[in-house]
This record gives C-alpha cells, structure tokens and sequence, in this order.
C-alpha cells in the first residue's frame, strides 16, 4: 500500500498479539495496557511531520487515470482512501455506510476525473465530494425519518 498518512496514535496489531489476546495470555511486559497508553501520549507529543509519498505524484497519477489507466486510479484509490473515509466518518459522526459513500465518491472521482481544473488537487477534490456525498445522505436519513419511511436500525 506504500506511505499513508496514518494516525500517528493508531498502532498495527501483529497476529501474534491478537492471539494472545483471544487466548487470555498477558502479553510479555508487567502492564501492556499502561506501556501502551504511554507510548501513545510520547507520540502525541511529536511533531508529525508530512506523508512521503512513494511513487508519481497525483498529478501524474491524474493525468494517467484520465488515460483510462486503471492502475494510476488504484493508486489514487490506495493513497486518499484513508483520507476519504476519516472525512466521511468526521462528518457523519459515525462509521455506519461509511464504506459506501467513501466507494460512491470513488466512482464519481474517476466518473468525472476530466472535470478536474489542477490534477495536483485531487485531494482536495475527493475531499470535496465525499462532504456533498456525505451530507446528501444525512439529508436524505433525516428527511425519511420525518416521513416515517425508515426502518429501525439493525442490532
């Protein structure tokens, strides 16, 4: 997937410790949550620098993609799909069909790549899709719910 732009307070999770964890093990250390937690606080503390970027540059990608080249969009795609569904969760407030609007903005991005002025604010660009998608869909849920149309949310 290359360099993303992760939460520098997010930690992967090795398989190992999922294990440990599903089997009740306590991970080697006195107190793993606590080390954990303190970890996250020195991390916070840092200054967080910019996303490297592996790979052409958007504006390559972009104009590749406009080619129809399915590769340069997946890179695209592999590179702002973080963005786009952190976006999309912020907004919403919550991460349910989430996934969804952030796959709807894709196919849009890519559905209407030759409207893009500057292939350098691509970014900026799914950005702005994903928040009209996003508040569509809320407009939609509430406009419903006044209507009584909705069903309850599954448990």
């Amino acid at each position: 997937m290359g360099a993303t732009s992760r939460s520098p307070r997010l930690r992967l999770i090795s398989s190992e410790s999922l294990d440990e964890a599903a089997s009740g093990i306590q991970p080697a250390g006195a107190d793993a949550a606590a080390e954990a937690e303190a970890q996250d606080r020195a991390v916070a503390a840092e200054p967080v620098a910019a996303p490297v970027q592996a790979g052409p540059e958007d504006h390559e990608l972009v104009g590749r993609a406009r080619g129809l080249d399915a590769r340069a969009f997946e890179a695209l795609y592999r590179r702002h799909a973080e963005f786009a569904f952190n976006l999309a969760v912020r907004i919403q407030g919550s991460s349910a069909d989430v996934e969804d609007v952030v796959h709807d903005a894709f196919i849009k991005a890519q559905e209407r790549l030759t409207d893009l002025r500057d292939s350098a604010a691509f970014r900026p660009w799914l950005g702005s899709i994903v928040v009209r998608m996003v508040r569509t869909r809320l407009r939609r849920r509430k406009l419903l719910r006044a209507l009584g149309l909705t069903t309850p949310e599954p448990v």
